[in-house]
């Protein structure tokens, strides 16, 4: 998992990277805020954002409603690695879009279990993004409106254009269908088999 750590502190940014590497994370970092926000927004955002929250250009609040806005359905975890660690620093800083929130100086076994936690809510979230991609897939894409005009006799179906066509020429020019003909096992029981068998259907 690649983690983005954004700190002006040359120190803290070094020895977090360090930290981070040993534990066999991949690390992006960041010198301050407009920059972490830039990567944090790009397509190949990492999967989890270390912020400080004092930081030139944009600070760690600052970043995370921008981030939670963006349309993308897989958004980074972040968590705000930070000094102020009052009861109300807390509250906004949570409030602000961060998915957690640790205090400096830091336990590395704080944070080590921090990152667990992130690193299950982040594959929980890619997999349900896969599982509604797949739903997607298997139902198709939605062409139809609500009621189709069927002809009662034929079986024709009447298109936005008010002209007849076959059904197989409908869903053809909807959804690029292709048809084959072939005969269902109660057809060839019902139709053919008499007609092959004349003596064996008179009993």
């Amino acid at each position: 998992m690649r983690i983005l750590i954004a700190d002006d502190d040359s120190g803290m940014r070094l020895s977090l990277e360090e930290r981070l590497t040993s534990w066999g994370y991949r690390v992006v970092s960041c010198v301050d805020g407009e920059e972490a926000l830039m990567t944090l927004l790009s397509p190949s955002a990492p999967s989890v954002g270390i912020l400080d929250w004092t930081m030139p250009g944009y600070e760690g609040p600052e970043i995370c409603p921008r981030v939670r806005q963006r349309s993308r359905s897989s958004k980074p975890y972040l968590i705000l690695l930070t000094a102020r660690n009052s009861r109300d620093d807390i509250v906004e800083g949570l409030i602000s879009g961060a998915d957690d929130y640790v205090a400096k100086p830091y336990d590395a076994r704080e944070l080590w279990a921090r990152l667990q936690l992130a690193l299950r809510v982040v594959n929980l979230q890619d997999r349900l993004t896969e599982l509604e991609a797949t739903r997607q897939a298997i139902a198709g894409p939605q062409t139809f409106g609500d009621l189709l005009p069927l002809c009662a006799h034929c079986k024709g179906i009447r298109n936005d254009q008010e002209d007849w066509q076959s059904l197989e020429s409908f869903l053809g020019s909807r959804d690029g269908l292709q048809f084959t003909h072939s005969i269902c096992p109660d057809c060839i029981a019902e139709v053919y088999e008499p007609t092959l068998n004349p003596v064996r259907s008179r009993g």
